[in-house]
């Protein structure tokens, strides 16, 4: 009897601790290289790219305690027909389809929408009313960075600190250098627990510099079926500040995903 009430305590704790892990969705999305993220991405028929700003991220006030937050559907299941319709409801909030960019471009484009700062948000996404993706999506935390070399030692690793209030399950750090004519640039896949990253020594330096940046992208991944949701949040320095962040080169999704974080404007909704 004792063995068997044993058997049955073991085999509850292991449910319960698969049911964790799959709810906090955290081992399977530790991407550390390109390949495994882009072989994990092209084995959906839908990429859902989540980006969120707080108020710091974008051009006008949303509110110290507000996220501006803009999904962007993608499908690599082969064509779209002209005569689809898609729908996209954030916490139960219906988000516009910008149909005029369907019918001219063919592109899945939604607005964006102003929200409390969550950790979660529910996410309804459906072609032709067909339920495409219907899952509570873990959004990442925004990355507030620290410590920036703004004054470089060439001769000395360069160090950017952030803080983060809860680990992503993917972490890259970004930086790059310009110069009239030459562009350095390189891009490292950190543990998602770090809070700082050190560039090597003379891997960016470069003679009659003219500008030079560092930037931090956090993804969480949350999936549905054959689609996913990708929540990415950004922060950078650079100097000069007015040049734009470039992005670096990697497989043709993961550019895609990664130049909609770093180069994405989100443009004043006179609603909010």
């Amino acid at each position: 009897m004792k063995y068997l009430t044993y058997i049955l305590i073991l085999a509850t704790t292991l449910v319960m601790v698969a049911s964790c892990g799959k709810d906090e969705e955290i081992g399977p999305y530790q991407f550390s290289t390109d390949i495994d993220m882009q072989e994990f991405m092209e084995s959906h028929d839908w990429a859902l790219m989540a980006l969120s700003f707080d108020n710091s991220g974008v051009d006008w006030d949303i509110g110290d305690n507000n996220m501006l937050l803009w999904i962007d559907p993608e499908y690599q299941g082969g064509e779209l027909d002209p005569n689809d319709t898609f729908s996209l409801s954030i916490n139960g909030i219906d988000i516009h389809f910008n149909q005029e960019h369907w019918d001219d471009y063919g592109w899945v484009y939604f607005d964006h929408v102003v929200l409390p700062i969550a950790s979660k948000v529910d996410v309804l996404f459906k072609r032709n009313n067909s339920v495409i993706f219907d899952k509570k999506v873990k959004l990442s935390a925004f990355p507030k960075i620290t410590s920036f070399p703004g004054v470089p030692n060439w001769n000395d690793d360069l160090i950017l600190k952030w803080s983060l209030s809860r680990d992503s399950h993917v972490q890259m750090v970004y930086a790059d250098t310009y110069s009239a004519d030459e562009h350095n640039s390189v891009y490292h896949y950190t543990n998602p627990s770090a809070r700082s990253y050190a560039v090597p020594v003379n891997v960016l330096f470069m003679f009659h510099m003219t500008s030079y940046g560092m930037s931090l992208m956090e993804l969480c991944f949350t999936e549905y079926n054959s689609a996913f949701v990708v929540s990415m949040t950004v922060a950078g320095k650079r100097i000069p500040i007015d040049r734009e962040d470039e992005t670096p080169t990697s497989g043709n999704l993961i550019d895609r995903l990664l130049k909609k974080a770093w180069n994405y404007s989100p443009q004043p909704n006179p609603l909010y």
